[in-house]
C-alpha cells in the first residue's frame, strides 16, 4: 500500500489541520509533540515509497508515481509536514 492509497487529499489536508491546531497553543511541548508527529508520518511515506522519492529533513520530492496509484493522486512533487513553503503539496 502506497501513503497516497493510506492518506487521500482529504486525509491529508485533515492532518495539517490538525497539526496547525496543535501548534494554536503557546506550550513548547505541543510544538514538540507537532514535530514528532510530523516525523513519524514521513518515517511512514519512506517507508511506503520505497525509493520512489528524494527525503531530506523536512520532506520529499516525489519523483515517481507509486506503482498502482493514479497520478492525479500523487503528483511527482515536493511535500512536506508540515508545510513550510507554498510551493509543497501537503
Amino acid at each position: 500500500m502506497t501513503p497516497a492509497a493510506i492518506l487521500t487529499p482529504y486525509q491529508s489536508q485533515y492532518v495539517a489541520w490538525l497539526l496547525s491546531r496543535r501548534m494554536a497553543g503557546d506550550s513548547a511541548d505541543l510544538l514538540a509533540s507537532t514535530f514528532v508527529d510530523a516525523q513519524v508520518l514521513m518515517d511512514l511515506a519512506r517507508a511506503e515509497l520505497q525509493g520512489r522519492a528524494q527525503f531530506d529533513e523536512t520532506g520529499f520530492t516525489l519523483r515517481q508515481t507509486p506503482l498502482g496509484v493514479p497520478e492525479e493522486e500523487a503528483t511527482p512533487w515536493r511535500y512536506e509536514l508540515p508545510r513550510r513553503s507554498g510551493e509543497a503539496h501537503l
